[in-house]
C-alpha cells in the first residue's frame, strides 16, 4: 500500500494541475498547486490548488488531480 501511494503523489508546489470544479460539476479549472499537507486523510496526501480565473482555492487528494505542466 505505501509503495503505490509513493507512486501516485507526485505532485509539488508549482504544478499546474487539472482538477474538477467543486462549484461546478463536469466543469474542470486548471490551477496550480500551492501548498502539500502530508497524510491527513487516512494516509493521503492533501494538495492546495489555486486557480486564478475565476477565482477558486481548495484541498484535494491526488486521485482528484492530473499534472498539465511539472514545476522545476
Amino acid at each position: 500500500m505505501r509503495i503505490l501511494q509513493c507512486w501516485l503523489t507526485m505532485f509539488k508546489v508549482g504544478d499546474l494541475v487539472r482538477y474538477e470544479s467543486s462549484e461546478e460539476k463536469g466543469v474542470y479549472r486548471l490551477g496550480h498547486v500551492t501548498d502539500v499537507m502530508p497524510e491527513v486523510n487516512e494516509g493521503w496526501d492533501m494538495y492546495e490548488v489555486i486557480c486564478s480565473d475565476p477565482y477558486e482555492r481548495g484541498w484535494f487528494m491526488d486521485v482528484e488531480l492530473k499534472v498539465i505542466n511539472e514545476s522545476r
